[in-house]
């Protein structure tokens, strides 16, 4: 206990509030406690400045599996939408399904906040100290409607299903899906240039939609195993959920800071997305939290943005 608190006060940091402008600025220097001197600019700190191409590749579990991979890009637009496209693969079973859609901004606003930047750390032994700087930046906001439209395919081989003590053991399950809701989006973003070489900083982007989904053309088949089920025939109403549900979902990406002697054209970071879903099928929910066919939806993955 006595060596944690030992090193813990070996290391701290020293906090610099500059008054750097909103966009691009001149070289400034920041002059710390310590008498250190830290040259640098504010090259961009507007949220809607980053970079507007992303490709995101992550693993989730929502009302198919947990073993469904996805391959999604996106693209934001600031004045009009941010759209995105998505692939599905399940492990073991192949093509997953296919999604399109976006939220079309119908307004927008900003908020300005106080941006910490850590521009240096330097190490003496145990002593660790980091200068940072909080200079002023800008969070964009936008706010519209959400529509979406995909098709999912679903791992249920072998999956038994019992009505009314007949046993049927579905062999695929797909089904269309449209939403249509709300949706909002909130970025951030930084970029600096220390000592004249060193580029730094990252970039966030939030999304959050609320959606009423319709499950259009659910279609499947199945195998039988006696005759009392061979003569009752497996229809929808048994193994669904109903044609209506609903969906809120977070997601959004966070990129790793940089630090490059050439002024970034990219960056790469975490995706990540947690929720709620009522689908039409939950047979092979991978996190169903109810019998009536509510299901967490998470993931977790890499992206990669560019210009």
């Amino acid at each position: 206990m006595k060596k944690s608190i030992l090193f813990l006060s070996l290391s701290f940091m020293i906090n610099l509030n500059v008054n750097a402008q909103k966009a691009k600025t001149e070289e400034q220097v920041a002059t710390f406690e310590d008498g250190t001197k830290i040259t640098y600019s504010v090259l961009d700190n507007v949220g809607d400045d980053q970079l507007r191409n992303t490709i995101a590749a992550f693993n989730q579990t929502d009302d198919r599996n947990i073993s469904c991979m996805s391959l999604m890009y996106g693209r934001l637009n600031p004045d009009r939408f941010y759209a995105h496209g998505e692939l599905g693969f399940m492990l073991g079973t192949g093509f997953g399904g296919i999604n399109v859609g976006g939220t079309y901004f119908l307004g927008a606003s900003e908020k300005n906040y106080e941006l910490p930047m850590s521009i240096r750390s330097s190490s003496n032994g145990q002593t660790e100290t980091r200068y940072v700087i909080k200079s002023p930046a800008v969070k964009n906001r936008h706010f519209g409607v959400n529509v979406e439209a995909g098709y999912k395919r679903y791992a249920v081989m072998d999956n038994n299903v019992s009505v009314e003590g007949r046993s049927y053991a579905l062999t695929s399950f797909s089904s269309g899906e449209i939403a249509l809701g709300f949706g909002y989006l909130a970025t951030k973003q930084a970029l600096f240039k220390v000592d004249g070489k060193s580029y730094m900083g990252g970039s966030h982007l939030f999304h959050l939609t609320a959606d009423v989904l319709f499950f259009p053309g659910a279609k499947f088949a199945y195998t039988t195993s006696d005759s009392a089920s061979a003569a009752v025939p497996l229809v929808g109403g048994d193994i669904t959920n109903g044609k209506i549900g609903f969906r809120l979902l977070l997601q959004g990406q966070t990129a790793l800071k940089f630090n490059k002697k050439s002024n970034p054209t990219s960056n790469f970071g975490f995706y990540y997305r947690l929720g709620v879903i009522k689908s039409d099928f939950t047979a092979a929910a991978g996190a169903q939290l109810t019998s009536s066919g509510i299901c967490v939806v998470a993931g977790l993955g890499f992206f990669f943005s560019f210009l």
